[in-house]
């Protein structure tokens, strides 16, 4: 998934350097995407690994809830 200029694209494989990477489960990104799960409470539990730049990975949490 990239952001820029507020236009999310989500592309297949390996689209170059990451500023940063989060990982998750199903359930946990479902339930972020859907807006029943809080990404910093997920985050918190450590249902959500960020490597990289958490700056960056905070930022997202306009686009996700």
């Amino acid at each position: 998934m990239a952001v820029e200029d507020g236009t999310v694209t989500v592309s297949e494989g390996d689209t170059g350097h990451a500023t940063c990477t989060i990982a998750t489960d199903e359930k946990t990104f479902l339930g972020i995407a859907g807006g029943a799960t809080s990404p910093i409470s997920a985050f918190m539990r450590g249902k959500i690994r960020v490597s990289g730049d958490t700056g960056a990975a905070m930022r997202l949490k306009t686009i996700f809830g």
